[in-house]
């Protein structure tokens, strides 16, 4: 174990300073699924900033179709964000490093890209003029990938259970 600064680093995971071993008082980041948890946190950052700039911003600019689909882009967007956020602190509490829970992370997170990213291209090309309409046929591949996700999720927490 090594102290650097506060932080106690024992095996793969980070120990707050007040515990002198790797025991119940550990933070929620096993080493693997530290880049899902930041990406989770930066994601749903950037949820909170869509949906404030689709209430201010847009609200004045788009009609009204287009305003609801940038707000179902964003509720998608932070529910997905969320889940693969608690998704990775399940594992890391677990001692999880399951390539199922790691694909299941992966997959919400295209969901995210594809499905909430086609609906805001979408949702705006009023604003700009742009040709995107074969985005279209995007946004239900990306639906598809949340529902793989979950699902997969899912196998993933039989494997806990057990």
């Amino acid at each position: 174990m090594k102290n650097l600064g506060g932080i106690f680093f024992c095996n793969a995971f980070l120990c707050t300073y007040n515990t002198a071993q790797c025991g119940s008082n550990k933070i929620l980041l096993f080493m693997p699924n530290k880049t899902f948890f930041t990406t989770a946190c930066l994601l749903l950052a950037l949820a909170v900033v869509f949906g404030a700039f689709g209430a201010h911003a847009l609200k004045t600019r788009l009609e009204p179709n287009s305003l609801q689909a940038w707000h179902t882009a964003v509720q998608y967007h932070f529910l997905h964000a969320l889940g693969i956020l608690i998704l990775a602190a399940v594992a890391a509490n677990n001692h999880l490093n399951s390539s199922r829970l790691m694909w299941a992370m992966r997959l919400l997170l295209g969901g995210i890209v594809l499905f909430s990213g086609s609906l805001y291209v979408l949702s705006t090309m009023s604003l700009w003029q742009g040709q995107w309409n074969w985005l279209g046929p995007i946004t239900p591949i990306g639906g598809l990938l949340f529902v793989a996700g979950w699902v997969i999720a899912a196998f993933s927490f039989k494997k806990i259970a057990q």
